[in-house]
């Protein structure tokens, strides 16, 4: 039987993220303030570890969670806490410190802290921010997040039943006056990492992002039928 085990952790660090051989418009482009302070910005990061590894009959873990815990926390104390990663930790020298390369690198770490061990770090998914992460996989893909906070109004129902068999299955949901609702939506993107700037997408494209879907999605009424409306627009 195979078991799969998350830990948790949080961390303090700075970085700048900003390419040597580009110019200021290039890196406000590609990230954003984050390019702008000379030496860097401070963020409080939060990591989470997936592992996987078969069951021990005799013990019913894969290996002792306080061992997993010291073996992680290690890693992020002796490289990552209280560090200014361009400067300290040797993989951001030459590509800096964004959160798809920390989530890729600190992947890569992991594994290598429990090369031989009966569990094997297979997700490593990093919070730069509550609305920004990256998450990187044992199989190289890489994934982008960000989430958005919108408001709308819709009516649960089905076109094809009757009033009555809506009412059944969705009760007051169903009702034609509709009903509001508060949303949290996460957005996902997969690419190759840009092979200078270390990112999924450019901070512009996805500054990009937010109007537009806001636009689709905020304050609409009877959210089913009135996206359908509204004319997709690539990024």
């Amino acid at each position: 039987m195979y078991l799969t085990v998350n830990r948790r952790f949080e961390f303090c660090a700075s970085r700048r993220l900003a390419l040597r051989d580009r110019n200021d418009g290039q890196n406000l482009s590609a990230y954003g303030p984050l390019a702008l302070p000379p030496h860097g910005a401070g963020d409080n990061f939060t990591v989470f570890f997936a592992l996987h590894g078969e069951v021990d009959r005799r013990t019913g873990m894969m290996m002792s969670l306080a061992d997993i815990k010291q073996r992680l926390g290690g890693l992020i104390n002796d490289r990552y806490d209280h560090r200014f990663l361009n400067a300290e930790h040797p993989a951001y020298e030459a590509k800096p410190p964004t959160v798809e390369l920390m989530a890729k690198t600190m992947l890569q770490e992991a594994r290598e802290v429990f090369d031989g061990q009966p569990v094997e770090p297979v997700a490593c998914h990093v919070l730069e921010h509550p609305d920004s992460g990256a998450t990187a996989f044992g199989s190289g893909v890489v994934w982008r997040h960000l989430w958005l906070e919108f408001s709308a109004a819709r009516r649960t129902y089905s076109p094809r039943l009757s009033d009555q068999e809506n009412r059944r299955l969705f009760g007051a949901a169903a009702n034609p006056a509709g009903h509001g609702h508060n949303y949290r939506v996460q957005i996902t993107m997969e690419a190759e990492l840009h092979p200078a700037y270390g990112t999924v997408v450019d901070y512009r494209r996805l500054q990009k992002a937010y109007p537009i879907i806001r636009k689709r999605l905020d304050h609409r009424q009877h959210l089913g039928q009135t996206v359908e409306d509204i004319p997709a627009e690539r990024l």
